[in-house]
């Protein structure tokens, strides 16, 4: 009975204060907030609309076309291609989805009547387009100019102290690179020459050694393209260093044919016999002379990279500054 009674005692006397609470948490939630409250908001949601874009869109800008640019040079222009053509090739055609991507969120921008946005994603597709055409341009333009060559003779082997008098083509089939015995060098009086439609002269002279030594077999021959007039007997194909005794051999099928119509040629005026002739261009350090085809193509991606990021750079700068307007919805 007292548990009881006390328990009644203090519900009711406890329970004003509750309605009190309850009066004053009801009047704090229907209690309208402040005018700075609404203004701080305000402002921050702006900020964050205004802003978020402003830095997402340049930078994208900036650095995808970029990318697509590089990506391409790199994929077509240097080892990937030579040791994994399919997979370079994947890496261009990945770079057109990407721009397909562009397109579609670009109509999506122009069917809500975004200028802002329609501005932006026109530059990134213009751009883009461009830089993927540029890679893809420069990229085949290295592999055949420098790189293809390059891993094509590094493929091979190089043979050193080859004498002329003993050595057979045949021994030598998967030679890149050859050093010749110092009294090796290229005989402009065995040269030999035909000439194509274009007026352009082939040239050919065997390679053999200063002791005069008629050869069982002229295997060797040093080849170049208009460095032989027919009119005057002269052979200057092989350079003017008396120092040179190293050749590399050639390996472009583009004028090889027209080549060995020049060795044939000097063979049959000159009664020399040739069971298995290589093509070589006379050098006097074909090691090096490779190294530097490399350094040259890695020059010219730095520098064309650096060159085309400046170029992206300005386009978007110029975009920005509203010489492009990008206006609001």
């Amino acid at each position: 009975m007292f548990t009881s009674y006390g328990a009644t005692s203090n519900d009711s006397t406890n329970r004003p204060n509750l309605a009190a609470e309850g009066a004053t948490k009801d009047k704090d939630e229907t209690a309208p907030l402040s005018t700075s409250s609404l203004e701080k908001g305000k402002t921050t949601t702006t900020t964050s609309r205004r802003w978020t874009p402003g830095y997402v869109a340049p930078f994208v800008c900036l650095f995808l076309p970029w990318l697509l640019c590089t990506l391409n040079w790199l994929s077509l222009g240097f080892a990937l291609r030579y040791r994994h053509p399919e997979l370079s090739w994947l890496v261009v055609h990945m770079g057109l989805v990407a721009i397909g991507v562009e397109g579609y969120f670009m109509l999506v921008a122009w069917r809500k009547r975004s200028k802002r946005d329609l501005t932006w994603l026109s530059f990134l597709l213009a751009t883009s387009g461009i830089a993927w055409c540029v890679g893809l341009y420069f990229g085949l333009a290295t592999y055949s100019m420098h790189m293809r060559p390059l891993y094509e003779i590094q493929s091979l082997e190089t043979y050193v102290n080859v004498d002329p008098r003993y050595a057979r083509g045949q021994q030598y089939m998967d030679g890149g690179r050859f050093i010749f015995t110092k009294s090796s060098f290229p005989n402009p009086g065995k040269s030999s020459s035909v000439q194509d439609d274009s007026s352009e002269v082939y040239c050919a002279a065997p390679v053999e050694t200063r002791d005069e030594e008629r050869l069982a077999s002229y295997d060797f021959w040093v080849i170049g393209k208009d460095c032989c007039p027919p009119a005057a007997d002269s052979f200057t194909c092989a350079g003017t260093s008396t120092s040179a005794h190293a050749a590399t051999r050639v390996l472009d099928e583009t004028d090889l044919s027209k080549y060995r119509s020049a060795v044939q040629a000097a063979a049959s005026k000159y009664g020399l016999s040739t069971v298995t002739p290589l093509l070589l261009t006379w050098q006097e350090d074909p090691i090096s002379l490779v190294n530097e085809q490399k350094d040259i193509a890695i020059h010219n991606f730095t520098f064309g990279a650096l060159l085309y990021f400046i170029f992206q750079l300005f386009g978007v700068a110029v975009t920005s500054s509203g010489i492009m307007p990008c206006t609001g919805r």
